[in-house]
């Protein structure tokens, strides 16, 4: 018995559950063929949720070769191309054996939220999709990119070489995932139920609050994300006060209410009541 053989095939068919990212994590990733996995600074990913806009669409269908390959009544040959944008980077996804009336609803400039797996083409990062839907809510993205803010601030950053270039001129519409061809429906249902609930369960905790920002924490990210992340670790109902916002920060009144009114516009933070606001 090939014990190697065994142990390979082990780890190609483990599942692995969705970890919410943004394009450019995956980006700055690299590719490892030796273990067909993407090293980011979460660690290894395999299976990823992103949220975006739709900014390509393509739908095509795979020549029959050879009659005994595929049945003309099958959907396996149908696929679509998205290229999705989420204002980290850009990324080249494909939907694979689907009814193309069945995304009808997702077309160019939709939101949407996507799990899939990750892969490489031509030394390219790319995603087949498992699991893709239009995001109607448009706070349903602000909660995925305070949730991927938060992993950022609470998990341990891995350190990562990227030597592949990023391009997206070329698309792979000939190759899917192995676990592609498993039913995958009831499973993808209770991978997203399960991280919803691990979501809502972190969301539950409480921390102290902080007279200032940790910057170990908030290392890597822009003042405004800082704003963001502090308004929501202090706000214990009643929302934070301006006032201790900015002399949290060190910034003047008349800077901290512009960077305030943006976050307010980018649907970020909202008003409590005068003067005090809250995040999403």
């Amino acid at each position: 018995m090939n014990l190697n053989k065994n142990n390979s095939d082990s780890q190609r068919y483990k599942r692995f559950p969705a970890k919410r990212v943004f394009i450019g994590d995956i980006h700055e990733g690299q590719w490892l063929s030796d273990e067909n996995i993407l090293a980011s600074r979460y660690g290894k990913l395999k299976t990823v949720r992103i949220c975006g806009t739709v900014t390509q669409k393509k739908e095509n269908t795979k020549e029959i070769v050879e009659e005994s390959f595929i049945s003309d009544n099958s959907n396996d040959n149908k696929r679509i191309f998205f290229q999705i944008d989420d204002g980290t980077g850009r990324l080249n996804c494909t939907l694979w054996g689907v009814q193309f009336e069945d995304y009808s609803n997702i077309t160019y400039g939709s939101l949407v939220d996507l799990v899939g797996n990750t892969r490489s083409y031509k030394e390219k990062i790319n995603l087949n999709i498992k699991f893709i839907r239009k995001i109607e809510n448009p706070n349903d993205e602000t909660y995925h990119n305070l949730e991927v803010l938060r992993r950022r601030k609470l998990e341990p950053s891995y350190e990562i070489k990227k030597i592949t270039p990023r391009n997206f001129d070329d698309f792979d519409f000939e190759s899917q995932d192995d676990d592609e061809k498993e039913d995958l429906a009831e499973t993808i249902l209770k991978e997203i139920e399960n991280n919803e609930n691990d979501e809502r369960r972190n969301n539950s905790e409480k921390s102290e609050i902080k007279t200032q920002p940790n910057v170990d924490l908030f290392k890597g990210l822009d003042q405004m994300d800082e704003i963001v992340i502090y308004i929501q670790e202090n706000d214990k109902g009643d929302g934070v006060s301006i006032e201790v916002v900015a002399k949290t920060f060190s910034i003047k009144m008349d800077e901290i209410k512009k960077i305030i009114d943006q976050l307010c516009q980018d649907v970020k933070i909202y008003k409590v009541h005068p003067g005090f606001y809250s995040s999403y």
